[in-house]
C-alpha cells in the first residue's frame, strides 16, 4: 500500500503535507496517506488487519467503492480551499484535520479490501 503517484498539496493551515486525498474520496482514484502520518498508518493499518479477515466479495467491493456524497465533497473543497488559503476557523481546522484523520482509516480498509479482491479472484 503506497502513495498515490501525484504529489500532495501544502496545507498552510496545518505546515504539513496533505495530500489531495481529500478530492480523492470523491473521485474514482486510488486514496494517499498524509505524510505526516505515516507511522500512525503503520500501526493502523496492522490494527485493522482482523477486519480484512470478516471481508467477503460483496462486502470489499462495497467498500472499494465507498465515496463521499455530493454535500460531503462540497463542505470538503471549501475546507481544502480555506486551508490551502489559510483561513480556516479553529472549528473548520478541527472538522478539517478529523476529515483528513478519518480519510487514512477509510484508506486503508480500502486498500485491504483491494488486496482482498485480488487474491479472492486469483483463487
Amino acid at each position: 500500500m503506497g502513495r498515490s503517484p501525484d504529489r500532495p498539496q501544502r496545507d498552510r493551515a496545518h505546515s504539513t503535507l496533505v495530500p489531495s486525498a481529500v478530492a480523492r474520496l470523491c473521485s474514482r482514484e486510488v486514496p494517499c496517506y498524509n505524510v505526516s502520518t505515516m507511522a500512525t498508518v503503520s500501526y493502523l493499518d496492522r490494527f485493522l488487519d482482523p477486519v480484512a479477515e470478516a471481508f467477503t466479495p460483496e462486502l470489499a467491493r462495497k467498500i472499494v467503492d465507498l465515496r463521499a456524497d455530493a454535500e460531503v465533497q462540497s463542505h470538503v473543497a471549501v475546507l481544502r480551499r480555506k486551508a490551502n488559503e489559510g483561513t480556516l476557523t479553529r472549528d473548520e481546522d478541527a472538522e478539517y484535520k478529523d476529515f483528513v484523520e478519518a480519510l487514512d482509516v477509510i484508506s486503508i480498509i480500502q486498500g485491504k479490501a483491494r488486496q482482498f479482491l485480488a487474491s479472492y479472484q486469483q483463487d
